[in-house]
């Protein structure tokens, strides 16, 4: 299982999410990082099955990027970073099928316990 963040843009949001994703690598997952618009086919950038991505949208057009590359982290689990909590950049986030969606103006600590949560039933399986 890896876990795999992308985020177009290194902002301060992007930096501390990106530093404490690799605080949790315990159980020996790889961590990814790569920026959105290199996600593309190919053995670099394919996220597996069961995979956790954690996908940041610095913007409405970077979630608009992500959603026409959806089919390409289908069958992993996806954690959302919206661009803001406007009603439309909401269901333009549920077409994404997230296990959890949060925005940048948030403290990170649901976002961090949530993958946490996820990493760890992996653990357990």
């Amino acid at each position: 299982m890896s876990l795999c963040f992308y985020s177009e843009r290194q902002t301060p949001f992007a930096r501390e999410l990106y530093s404490r994703l690799s605080r949790l690598r315990r159980g020996g997952e790889k961590l990814t990082v790569n920026r959105i618009s290199n996600f593309e086919p190919g053995p670099d950038v394919k996220t597996g099955v069961g995979d956790v991505v954690v996908l940041c949208a610095g913007s409405n057009k970077e979630l608009d990027t992500i959603i026409s590359k959806r089919e390409m982290f289908a069958d992993s689990r996806v954690i959302l970073v919206l661009p803001d909590n406007g009603d439309e950049t909401i269901h333009k986030g549920y077409m994404l099928k997230p296990r959890f969606m949060d925005f940048p103006d948030s403290d990170q600590g649901a976002l961090i316990d949530v993958i946490k949560s996820v990493l760890a039933r992996d653990r357990h399986d």
